[in-house]
């Protein structure tokens, strides 16, 4: 329902979830992981305080059973929830850390998303430099992987640096690349509605 953008339903099916998935003693994991898209719904909502409350939930499940990729998931959610509110500088050290854990664990889709992340709260910073390296290291991985919905946003961030350092030429050239990357994605749906 979430993606449906059904906002207030996804939070009435995920609340019936979690006390359920609780109560049957369901994997800890699957419990994370319904807080944590609850916690997307609140943010999406316009609930950040909320959402960083059931995110940290997530996170301390996470932690408690040591499951590496989904610690770097939540502080991933965490952080960016802290760059929409305007707080890029408690946002930093999460994305930190959680570029640590992808990295030893090899997880180089949530590294490239990871990247994205700490290039827009290094942009909030006003540090151009490290939101250059960072969306130009996001763009690389995303071209390895094919991951067209992370390089437009790649090239998206460093076009939006072009434009602010006086660079229309470049950014001109980047955003062209960003939008072949999303046509490329349109193209490829099968459902007409979609395109």
């Amino acid at each position: 329902w979430w993606s449906l953008g059904d906002h207030e339903r996804a939070i009435r099916e995920l609340d019936a979830a979690l006390p359920l998935a609780k109560s049957l003693r369901i994997r800890q994991d699957e419990v994370a992981t319904t807080l944590n898209n609850r916690g997307l719904v609140e943010r999406d909502m316009g609930q950040p305080e909320k959402a960083l409350k059931t995110l940290g939930e997530a996170l301390t499940i996470d932690r408690a059973i040591r499951s590496r990729w989904a610690i770097a998931y939540d502080l991933r959610n965490i952080a960016q929830t802290f760059v929409r509110m305007g707080d890029a500088k408690k946002a930093l050290p999460l994305l930190d850390e959680a570029i640590v854990i992808v990295a030893a664990t090899g997880n180089r889709i949530n590294h490239a998303k990871l990247l994205l992340a700490k290039g827009e709260a290094e942009l909030q910073l006003g540090n151009a430099e490290g939101a250059r390296t960072a969306f130009v290291q996001a763009e690389a991985l995303a071209r390895d992987m094919g991951l067209r919905d992370s390089l437009w946003r790649a090239l998206h961030g460093q076009a939006r640096l072009d434009i602010a350092a006086g660079k229309q030429a470049e950014a001109r050239a980047r955003l062209e690349r960003a939008v072949d990357a999303i046509e490329e994605m349109r193209a490829e749906l099968k459902v007409d509605q979609l395109k």
